[in-house]
């Protein structure tokens, strides 16, 4: 933060403490061998983030399968009943992206 004269300019620019690690809910104790759904809501300032979380999440051998849909652009738009059905049937977990 600086001052000047007659007001204050604060440094818009955040610092994000890493988290190490976390555990797996007990109502799944291990992420091994499991199907992981991925369902994003397809906002745009969230695009390039989004690729680079699917592309970790398809590189790691421990899933089983990987399910992604995309649910429309951006975060008005619903995801249909029978993408929901899906993802929920073949998956063991999902992790839920929504994008700004």
């Amino acid at each position: 933060m600086t001052q000047g004269t007659g007001f204050v300019l604060l440094d818009p620019v955040g610092e994000v403490q890493a988290v190490v690690s976390r555990e797996v809910s007990a109502n799944l104790p291990t992420a091994d061998g499991k199907a992981v759904g991925l369902l994003y809501n397809g906002h745009y300032a969230a695009i390039f983030f989004w690729e680079a979380f699917q592309r970790g999440i398809e590189e790691r051998k421990s899933f089983s399968n990987v399910i992604c849909r995309v649910k429309g652009k951006g975060g008005s738009v619903g995801v249909s009943k029978e993408a929901l059905e899906e993802i929920a049937t073949r998956s063991d977990m999902v992790v839920v992206g929504v994008g700004a």
